[in-house]
């Protein structure tokens, strides 16, 4: 997708990158090469195959994909004021989300991914002017441990809290073997009523079940890193099973019956059961593996209360501060096109 900030926030003085320094600013460190607009090095990895298309400086964008999905997710973000706040993103790739919430006062943004685009992640960086956390090789099942590691106590005393305000994760969740393990480990990074921004590809077929990419005579989505697409009802279900209560949805349609369903959820203390789950749904929590999968311990910090708008959806009739995604997506027009 392209980005279009002012032509002063991309000036081509900024568009350097140094090489690695102590006294320079994390911004400006890098130790792997030194480049300007007009260089040979800046055109090589401009010319690579990005997976955003973002502008580097004015007229000059990466030869990237304009996701016509990433639109939900930013229209989520819109709607949040991410001002003083501490996030992470998970599947960064080339950092756009990460310096769409600098630009608008993020405190701070940690950006994770399980492949390594250091080179054009600070070249983003230093372009656009913000900065932000890169950690790149990470699986998600490394995910706490490598945080828990960033934050432990440095020589000089320095601590840093475990734990995040706002979690992004977009266009992750049905790339992975286990959604309910990601969904999982973004409630575990979430503050007390912190929010989760997650999109994903979904089915809106009226059904708790999780359709594997391949049925039999046709594949869902035709790519080989596809895995689940839970419903829209189950992936309600799974949320509120994991102390998130989705209070937003925006969605489009993709093809078939897949949607590209975005949701905003604010991080709660307990589940949340609907009236026909009431008898199985708490009970279920004591499965031993949950409070590992569900770890509300791990964030480190007290209750955070986030503003956050009302907008145009169906809630739950018994949870009526609680969105049903399910009729939401079916009922509401898509917003995201």
């Amino acid at each position: 997708m392209r980005q279009r900030p002012s032509a002063a926030a991309l000036a081509p003085s900024q568009c350097k990158v140094q090489p690695q320094r102590d006294d320079l600013p994390a911004i400006g460190r890098s130790g792997i090469y030194e480049v300007d607009p007009n260089s040979s090095e800046f055109q090589r990895i401009l010319n690579e195959h990005w997976y955003y298309s973002i502008e580097l400086k004015p007229g000059v964008f990466t030869r990237g994909y304009e996701f016509p999905n990433v639109m939900c997710t930013r229209e989520l973000l819109a709607r949040l004021v991410p001002s003083g706040l501490d996030v992470c993103d998970i599947g960064t790739m080339e950092g756009l989300i990460p310096v769409l919430l600098k630009r608008r006062g993020a405190r701070s943004v940690v950006a994770l991914d399980g492949i390594d685009l250091t080179e054009r992640v600070q070249l983003v960086r230093v372009c656009t002017g913000q900065n932000f956390d890169y950690i790149p090789n990470v699986p998600l099942g490394r995910v706490t441990q490598v945080l828990s590691e960033r934050a432990r106590p440095t020589w000089w005393g320095t601590k840093l809290r475990r734990g995040f305000d706002v979690v992004v994760l977009s266009g992750v969740l049905y790339h992975v073997f286990s959604p309910f393990h990601a969904i999982g480990l973004a409630r575990t990074l979430l503050r007390q009523r912190g929010l989760l921004i997650l999109e994903t590809a979904a089915s809106d077929q009226d059904v708790y079940a999780q359709n594997w990419v391949f049925q039999g005579d046709r594949w869902i989505y035709p790519n080989g890193t596809n895995t689940w697409f839970p419903t829209l009802r189950l992936l309600d279900h799974f949320l509120r099973f994991m102390k998130l209560k989705t209070v937003d949805c925006v969605h489009k349609r993709d093809h078939a019956d897949i949607v590209r369903v975005a949701v905003a959820a604010v991080a709660t203390a307990n589940p949340l059961p609907l009236k026909a789950e009431s008898e199985w749904f708490i009970k279920s929590t004591m499965n031993l593996d949950y409070n590992d999968v569900v770890d509300t311990a791990w964030a480190e910090g007290d209750a955070i209360e986030i503003p956050y708008p009302s907008s145009n959806c169906v809630n739950h009739e018994e949870l009526s501060t609680a969105v049903d995604l399910h009729r939401t997506v079916e009922g509401v027009p898509w917003p995201c096109r």
